[in-house]
């Protein structure tokens, strides 16, 4: 099995988000409080990877993407994070990744206040 890279997950995710507003446009309609593009994005490829460390980079890009809004599932990501590291490790999940995406998730990770190594809650 071929294992998506960090950038294929992203811009899948990415693409979902843009289809999203570009259907909203022409309809001229209001966002309601509980609609977001990235919900829409995370529902389409929430079940699409099949192997944990694609699994761990959407979660981290789903969070990131959020951009520091709307924290009322925040945890329910965080709960998938902290489940894949305790049972995969990262160590093991990052063993067959290129550097570039080693970094790449090292610089998520910190950004986002995680600490792979110990657990994934936020840090601070």
């Amino acid at each position: 099995m071929e294992r998506a890279t960090f950038d294929e997950i992203k811009n899948d995710f990415l693409d979902c988000y843009f289809i999203y507003c570009c259907h909203k446009i022409p309809t001229g309609a209001e966002w309601s409080d509980r609609e977001h593009e990235f919900g829409y994005a995370y529902e389409e490829w929430d079940r699409a990877y099949d192997l944990p460390v694609e699994q761990l980079m959407l979660e981290v890009i789903m969070l990131i993407l959020k951009g520091n809004r709307w924290h009322d599932y925040d945890h329910v990501h965080l709960d998938r994070i902290n489940r894949i590291l305790k049972e995969h490790g990262w160590e093991k999940l990052s063993e067959n990744l290129p550097p570039e995406e080693i970094d790449m998730m090292g610089r998520c990770f910190k950004l986002l206040g995680l600490q792979p190594d110990h657990s994934a809650r936020p840090s601070g």
